[in-house]
């Protein structure tokens, strides 16, 4: 590993003790240069998309990984990119469904919260990751009687639909507000009511569950 100079700004001094970096930003940090890296080059807007990237990103983290490397992944906060870039890697590599992997990384990093679209992009890998999975398996079955395949399985849909998504976030900020451990049933109804096209949208789903809760 090069040796890097003793104070470094923000991504670039976590990345010390690392490895391996996947940097999921508009820019890289110049003094990231010196480590194992992957850049993905991508702006933290609605109009970027992270599911082009998924498959280069888990191949970097999955090979540096397998090399026995520790690896950081990191964005400009920490919150949406970053979070997509790891989640993919579980959802993509590790094969554990979206729902699954999201609750156990918001556990472990409450502040997590992928943007809409990249969201969108993590169901996406996870239908691809289903689907292909499901093809495989009806690819190993026997022919029927006649010779005939297997029938094609339905399409399958993600594990977590965004309703679900941004009910944990009006979970979370209504215990934030001091409104306790809402249930997440009634945190998805209150999301259902305003929807989440906005920040205003959400902020009424949560002062709605602290509303009940008191």
């Amino acid at each position: 590993m090069h040796e890097l100079p003793d104070e470094l700004p923000g991504a670039a001094a976590a990345a010390a003790t690392d490895d391996a970096v996947a940097a999921a930003a508009a820019e890289l940090d110049p003094q990231l240069l010196q480590l194992h890296r992957l850049h993905v080059a991508v702006r933290d807007d609605n109009a970027a998309r992270l599911f082009p990237h998924f498959r280069a990103s888990n191949a970097a983290i999955e090979g540096w990984l397998a090399q026995g490397r520790s690896v950081l992944v990191h964005c400009g906060s920490g919150i949406s990119r970053s979070a997509t870039v790891a989640l993919a890697y579980v959802v993509g590599v590790a094969g554990v469904p979206l729902h699954g992997a999201y609750v156990a990384m918001r556990a472990r990093r409450p502040c997590i919260c992928p943007g809409t679209t990249f969201f969108a992009d993590l169901q996406e890998l996870e239908v691809a990751v289903a689907t292909a999975a499901a093809a495989a398996a009806v690819e190993g079955l026997p022919e029927g009687e006649g010779g005939q395949q297997a029938p094609t399985p339905p399409p399958l849909l993600p594990s977590m639909s965004l309703g679900e998504y941004y009910a944990h976030t009006v979970q979370h900020n209504a215990a934030l507000m001091g409104g306790g451990e809402a249930s997440l049933e009634a945190c998805v109804a209150a999301v259902e009511c305003f929807g989440f096209a906005t920040d205003y949208a959400l902020l009424q789903a949560i002062e709605q569950v602290v509303t009940r809760l008191q």
